[in-house]
């Protein structure tokens, strides 16, 4: 369930089946790396995008909700972005060196 170190991109999807909707198991995983393996470090000034840390290799992920038309901002990606990438979207968090 863990990140790989080769992993850049996780994109999870809701499933339509006969009027139900349910995660897709990268969602599910999604999920269990949020709860297990990532640490939550901040917000962008939207309030929908957050910015994470992996504490066992100090790289960071970030959490989109890409389809913003769907209720809630639809299923969840985490994306892996270099320190830079993540210094520049997200200034006002301060990051370790």
């Amino acid at each position: 369930m863990q990140l790989n170190t080769n992993e850049k991109i996780l994109t999870g999807k809701w499933v339509y089946e006969k009027g139900t909707v349910s995660k897709n198991q990268a969602c599910e995983r999604i999920e269990w790396i949020l709860e297990n393996q990532l640490k939550q470090l901040g917000m962008d000034a939207s309030g929908w995008d957050s910015l994470y840390s992996n504490p066992s290799d100090n790289s960071f992920w970030e959490l989109t909700f890409p389809q913003s038309q769907i209720q809630g901002g639809g299923p969840p990606t985490l994306i892996y972005l270099s320190k830079e990438e993540a210094r520049l979207k997200y200034p006002q968090i301060q990051l370790n060196e």
